[in-house]
């Protein structure tokens, strides 16, 4: 894989892991929202309840003081006294009603938030449930973007791959073409030129263009032929003619040349 797939492939299993730990967060979000809801409710039936006991206390004290406002002014000798009475017991009359109207709002209050506990309670006995399709559907989601982002990075393994043995294929060729006119020319003798292509082709070339060993002369002289020139590797050296005298060349012997025909290939 090329430098260039490498950095896509980063770049996509980044995203495929922001992505799985967003959807996550919502999915706990959503799962903890109910419980967040259950406090709320009951806080507020709590605070209704407790308005619903202060008015209950503000009625009984008007009662109590509206009866005692009445009996004051039943009692009263003079017509101004019995008319002080009577406007202190319609303040109080006042009071209570009042205090009915902030009971009434508080227990409607009550209820409504009774409703909303209730309608939470059934949501919360269907939680297991909802739940559990949340967290499949959670896990279907992170299989789909997981396969996908497998076969994108198989599919770009695939790629490099292929260019890498096109590549391979255009220096077989070339090396082939090269070693045919060093043949033709009388450069390389042609046995050897063949000896060479096939163990080139042959013996497993690793990426790099690093060439077989030449054969060497059995008197120990220079190697027998030039390989082209190609880049060097443990073993090897680049082509072209040794240090020393030249030797001569081989079209100056007295061999046959052989140039093509199945002993060559």
């Amino acid at each position: 894989m090329n430098p260039t797939d490498r950095r896509k492939a980063r770049r996509q299993t980044f995203a495929f892991i922001v992505f799985t730990m967003l959807i996550g967060f919502i999915a706990a979000l959503l799962l903890g929202a109910c419980g967040s809801n259950q406090d709320k409710y009951l806080a507020a039936q709590a605070q209704a309840n407790a308005e619903a006991r202060a008015a209950d206390a503000r009625i009984a004290e008007a009662n109590s003081r509206a009866a005692q406002a009445q009996a004051a002014a039943q009692a009263a000798q003079s017509e101004a006294e019995r008319a002080r009475w009577a406007a202190e017991r319609d303040r109080w009359q006042a009071e209570l009603a009042d205090a009915q109207a902030q009971r009434e709002k508080a227990l409607a209050w009550a209820q409504v938030e009774v409703a909303k506990q209730e309608k939470y309670n059934i949501a919360a006995a269907n939680q297991p449930i909802l739940t559990n399709q949340l967290l499949m559907g959670l896990a279907g989601v992170m299989a789909f973007l997981l396969i996908a982002v497998i076969i994108q990075l198989a599919n770009n393994r695939a790629t490099s791959q292929d260019q890498w043995r096109r590549q391979q294929e255009t220096r077989h060729a070339q090396l082939l073409e090269t070693l045919i006119l060093a043949s033709a020319t009388g450069t390389v003798r042609p046995d050897l030129a063949a000896s060479a292509a096939r163990g080139y082709l042959g013996q497993g070339q690793q990426p790099g263009g690093y060439l077989p060993a030449e054969p060497q002369h059995p008197n120990g002289g220079p190697p027998m032929g030039y390989l082209p020139p190609g880049p060097q590797g443990p073993g090897h050296r680049r082509g072209g003619r040794p240090p020393g005298p030249r030797p001569a060349p081989w079209n100056d012997s007295q061999e046959p040349r052989i140039i093509g025909g199945g002993n060559t290939f």
